[in-house]
């Protein structure tokens, strides 16, 4: 026995080392010049740079099996990916290609990856001689990313949306006018809904003007690189959300090098017909199922229509170029080229700083869903979009896609993957003025899957930074936060409620946009779940949302906590009840067992 302690501490030792070794990234001392060598402007306290050892890193790659390749169902390879705060996350990777078969043959040093690492976590990253782009998702906070340092070999920035700072109000316009074939506000809503174990790919056209291939260093092969870490990261959200993938298709004569000679005017309104002109002259109807063109600056978007995937003569008519000149990292890639292809896919606008008629203008000011325009407008909720759909997105799109088909002939993948089943609870009743918490559950038939959690408000109407507040009886009083590993959410947060902070009006940028209401009116909810499912394959998972209401009875209420009022210590002594005082103003029977 006194052999066998030292023997184990040995192996573990010898282990630690060999794991330690198979680190290909260091931590850099240059943080100093972080403002400096950065796309953007980043909190050195959230924001790290890494120096990565290539040729071991890329060794670690080699042989990862292709996501959905049945014979070789496991990987065995795995990579260290470091996070914004200097740690490390652990990844089984699995390759996971952008391009399509024969496009991958002539760019062979181009490569997509997706990961999961046990915590729940998912990669997608993306190689190339342009070097290492990753984007991590979570149960619990919002996204990292990962990208180069211009002009500093293996030199890498990891940071999260939060560590920007100092970022002026983009120019940026999303021109798509909001019409589509149905109407959105006449929908009738279906309280729960799920996917169906269904992977559906979508052939995606990109071109892409002199400008963006400039930027990218003059080769179409350079082009094509930055094309593939937008669309892995486009996919990583599609694929969490909806189950829809897009493949790049082999077309590399769509990346034109030559600003004067290109197909695209110096009129970026021109540039839909254009582009649609361009791919119906180029490669034909037949080869693609939706089109998109990236261009370098002029700060406009526009799907050209919404909701015209699969429709010849309008689906490759989308455009993205942002205003700040950046045709890269992951606000392009975000929130403008995944909130067009949105539009192209059958999503509204769900801002409501302004309101379009379409009946989903469901987030506050400028939302912070893809769909939303966070950053953008004078009722900003935050400077970024968060990299997931509302549930009003996801139903649009998933309605939408019921209706095409040119799905169906790319080889759609059937997933063993079961969707999980969301359950939002029964409706209820509360009164004016007081705190409550959104309940929810899910099951899911597969072990071992990562839920996560949504709780979202689904009341569409204008509501602008002066509007918000707890008297305003149409329109969201709450905002959507990214996903959480708990189904139940305090309204407000639980640190505002303790603070007695139970209403807001006027919130600026960051602040919490959330308020109770003290006046009578419906609250309507979605809760989206999203299972986030390690699968023998690879990672393909699958979403269900849920609906309830919450009624507002302006005739009782509040339900306050009057004693305690200040901070107080209590010991804890088991089966003896805590001293409290309640006070309860015009409450109807029955409603206090329902909060």
């Amino acid at each position: 026995m006194r052999l066998k302690l030292p023997f184990l501490l040995f192996i573990l030792l010898i282990s630690s080392v060999v794991y330690a070794q198979k680190n290909a990234w260091k931590k850099s001392t240059s943080e100093g010049y972080l403002n400096t060598i950065s796309i953007d402007r980043l909190h050195q306290d959230k924001s790290e740079v890494f120096v990565l050892n290539d040729t071991e890193f890329k060794s670690q790659l080699t042989g990862s099996p292709l996501r959905g390749n049945t014979s070789n169902r496991t990987s065995s390879n795995y990579v260290l990916i470091p996070e914004e705060q200097g740690h490390f996350l652990r990844f089984q990777v699995y390759e996971a290609p952008v391009f399509s078969l024969s496009l991958a043959a002539k760019y062979p040093d181009i490569k997509s990856y997706v990961g999961y690492n046990e915590q729940g976590a998912l990669l997608r990253m993306s190689i190339s001689p342009k070097g290492v782009h990753t984007m991590i998702t979570y149960k619990d906070r919002p996204a990292t990313f990962m990208q180069p340092v211009k002009g500093e070999l293996n030199t890498y920035i990891v940071y999260n949306r939060e560590s920007k700072h100092g970022l002026e109000t983009d120019r940026f316009i999303c021109s798509t006018k909001d019409e589509i074939d149905r109407d959105a506000s006449r929908e009738v809503l279906t309280s729960r809904e799920a996917n169906d174990q269904t992977l559906r790919k979508f052939r995606m056209a990109v071109s892409v003007n002199g400008e963006y291939t400039t930027y990218h260093g003059g080769t179409i092969a350079g082009a094509l690189a930055a094309i593939n870490v937008t669309l892995a990261r486009v996919n990583a959200v599609f694929e969490a959300d909806m189950a829809v993938t897009f493949e790049l298709v082999d077309a590399d004569e769509l990346i034109y090098t030559d600003a004067a000679t290109d197909p695209y005017s110096d009129n970026l309104a021109n540039w839909n017909a254009e582009l649609q002109n361009t791919l119906n002259n180029t490669i034909g109807n037949a080869a693609y199922d939706i089109g998109h063109m990236f261009g370098a600056s002029g700060g406009g978007g526009s799907a050209g229509c919404i909701g015209c995937v699969c429709v010849d003569g309008q689906k490759g008519s989308g455009k993205t170029s942002p205003a700040d000149g950046v045709p890269e990292g992951d606000t392009f890639d975000i929130d403008y080229v995944a909130h067009e292809i949105g539009h192209q896919m059958g999503a509204n606008h769900t801002y409501s700083h302004s309101t379009e008629g379409t009946g989903v203008n469901v987030e506050p000011g400028s939302g912070s869903t893809i769909m939303g325009y966070a950053g953008i407008t004078s009722s900003n909720v935050q400077q970024n979009s968060d990299a997931y759909f509302h549930y009003v997105s996801i139903k649009q799109i998933l309605d939408n896609l019921v209706t095409q088909t040119c799905w169906q002939a790319n080889s759609p993948l059937s997933l063993t993957n079961n969707p999980p089943v969301a359950n939002a609870g029964s409706d209820y009743t509360i009164p004016q003025g007081t705190a409550y918490v959104l309940r929810g559950a899910a099951t899911d038939a597969d072990s071992g899957d990562n839920l996560t959690y949504n709780w979202e408000q689904n009341d569409s109407g204008q509501v602008t930074r002066g509007q918000f507040g707890p008297t305003r009886t149409i329109g969201a009083q709450v905002r959507s936060l990214p996903s959480s590993g708990s189904p139940d959410r305090y309204i407000p947060k639980l640190s505002r409620v303790i603070a007695g902070q139970l209403t807001e009006t006027n919130p600026n940028s960051g602040d919490a946009w959330e308020t109770v209401s003290t006046v009578a009116r419906d609250l309507n909810f979605a809760l989206t779940v999203r299972d986030r499912a390690p699968t023998a394959t690879g990672l393909h998972g699958q979403s269900s949302y849920d609906l309830m209401a919450i009624t507002v009875d302006a005739s009782s209420g509040p339900f306050t906590v009057t004693a305690p009022n200040t901070a107080v210590t209590w010991e804890r002594v088991l089966h003896r009840p805590l001293p409290g005082m309640w006070q309860i103003q015009r409450v109807l029977p029955g409603l206090i067992a329902r909060m």
